[in-house]
């Protein structure tokens, strides 16, 4: 009875032990599939950042021609207005109040001009550091989230890496458009001045 006692706890730990390991091998594959489903939805995250990223570029740059071609347009305006002006002053010496009246009409398109773009410009910035914000918030969140890993830290280096030479890109484009911008309106508008006070 002794023996037989025996051998039915030896069947019985073999059985426990074999147990053990399937579960612990079940164990083992769950977490190799946990891990693949992570990386490929880390994977799927970093293309719509990218592609986020590019609709971002394409609608600032898309924003900027927009400018430029806005104020080449009152540019040229305003250059025929005062070529206009000028040759009324010198076929007609007595249409002072024409002259005067199309001078200030240059004047404040130019003033409306720079209102314009400058308001155009602002919303440009906020529109990029609102997106910046946005990606940042995002990328730390995975890389608090992927961290548990080294193919995962790699990738997390590689997104901040995009992600800052993106950033400092808009930003530098930013404001070279709005430098350029602000200056050709400021000149262009002490130039009007210039000349009003010059015909008169």
């Amino acid at each position: 009875a002794a023996a037989a006692v025996a051998t039915v706890a030896a069947r019985a730990a073999v059985r426990s032990t074999a147990m053990t390991g399937v579960v612990a091998s079940g164990k083992g594959d769950s977490i190799i599939i946990i891990i693949i489903i992570i990386i490929t939805i880390i994977i799927i995250i970093i293309t719509i950042i990218i592609i986020i990223i590019t609709i971002i570029i394409i609608i600032i740059i898309i924003l900027a021609v927009v400018v430029v071609v806005v104020v080449i347009i009152i540019i040229i305006t305003t250059c025929v207005i005062i070529v206009i002006v000028i040759i009324t002053t010198t076929n007609n010496n007595a249409t002072t109040t024409t002259t005067s009246t199309a001078t200030t009409t240059a004047v404040v398109v130019v003033i409306i001009a720079i209102l314009t773009t400058t308001i155009i410009t602002i919303t440009i910035i906020i529109i990029t550091i609102t997106n910046i914000t946005i990606i940042t918030t995002t990328v730390v969140i995975i890389i608090i989230t992927i961290m548990t890993t080294t193919v995962a830290t790699i990738v997390a280096i590689i997104i901040i890496v995009v992600i800052v030479v993106i950033v400092v890109t808009i930003i530098i484009v930013v404001v070279v458009i709005f430098f350029i911008v602000f200056t050709i309106s400021f000149v262009l508008l002490l130039f009007l001045l210039l000349s009003r006070y010059s015909w008169h």
